[in-house]
């Protein structure tokens, strides 16, 4: 996806060219969720994306930690964290609704 350069003024707009897949999406979206919905759910995902990081930053200090204790499989907690927060929402983060987002935002930011 890019944005062309559009003029200058009151009227102001952006327009964005996309791939096939990235337009086969966003008219899914806008047939299940609506205009409103779709806009519910990309707020809802970048605020899950933002805490994600924040996530990763705790996980990699803990998988620091257990290599300094001995461990021999600290490299999986990545993957071990991801599957629990997942698992109680109940789902993969690309295909849940906003509200499940939201969800994970909260279960993330606890493991962190």
């Amino acid at each position: 996806m890019r944005a062309l350069k559009q003029s200058r003024g009151a009227n102001q707009k952006k327009i964005y060219l996309l791939n096939e897949g990235q337009a086969m999406f966003l008219m899914t979206l806008l047939r299940n969720d609506g205009v409103d919905g779709v806009v519910v759910r990309f707020k809802a995902r970048l605020a899950s994306k933002e805490n994600r990081l924040k996530e990763t930053d705790v996980i990699k200090l803990l998988v620091e930690y257990a290599k300094e204790q001995g461990s021999t499989h600290s490299d999986q907690l990545y993957r071990v964290y991801t599957k629990l927060a997942n698992s109680i929402v109940g789902g993969k983060r690309d295909d849940m609704t906003a509200l499940e987002l939201n969800t994970l935002t909260l279960v993330e930011s606890i493991i962190k």
